[in-house]
């Protein structure tokens, strides 16, 4: 239900677009003294061993998922000496 039909006169405001501020040109993309640098900044090439990054993501990798079954494997091992020696943890 609109203002009009709750009986209250509603005013229909014009918006009127605002002017955009014309700032000073940027150059894109900016130079390596606008980005702060003291030197033009050498872009990225090719990896020269891309072999040896592959091993060593496997061996985190593997180190990961190691350390993550250790937690699992032992929070539940643990729970289960306690469970077996009494401590039940419940309130009695």
């Amino acid at each position: 239900m609109t203002g009009a039909e709750a009986g209250g006169a509603t005013e229909s405001a014009a918006v009127e677009p605002t002017a955009m501020h014309a700032g000073r040109a940027v150059p894109w993309p900016p130079t390596p003294t606008q980005r702060g640098l003291a030197a033009p900044y050498p872009p990225g090439g090719a990896d020269p061993d891309p072999d040896a990054g592959h091993r060593e993501e496997r061996f985190y990798l593997r180190l990961l998922i190691a350390m993550v079954l250790v937690i699992v494997v032992g929070g539940f091992t643990i729970g289960l000496i306690g469970l077996f020696l009494g401590f039940a943890g419940g309130a009695e």
